[in-house]
């Protein structure tokens, strides 16, 4: 192994040129697939006050919380994202529905 990239015939190469085109190739592939996941589905309230945002094993500390606060009147929401790279480029939809500044019961 002589070289920091490798060529679309697989021939390995130390060619500048050649490692930013190939890193510009792998970045335009997440990019696609960013574009393709889906958005993570929303426990609770779909639209509200507050959206919790987890990852893995705090799926279930975060909806105990969503089930505390929507008894005590909160509107809350959770999502548990799944794919964290590339991350879905839809996410924004989920900001922009969830999460205003002020935390009021309903």
């Amino acid at each position: 192994m002589t070289g920091l990239e490798h060529d679309e015939h697989g021939h390995l190469s130390g060619n500048p040129k050649m490692h930013q085109k190939m890193t510009k190739k792998r970045r335009n592939k997440l990019v696609a697939l960013s574009n393709k996941l889906p958005l993570p589905e929303i426990y609770g309230d779909q639209e509200g006050d507050i959206l919790l945002v987890g990852w893995g094993s705090t799926y279930g500390p975060i909806k105990e919380s969503v089930n505390r606060l929507r008894a005590e009147g909160y509107k809350v929401g959770a999502a548990n994202l799944r794919h964290l790279h590339p991350m879905s480029a839809k996410l924004d939809q989920l900001w922009s529905r969830n999460g205003s500044t002020k935390l009021r019961p309903n």
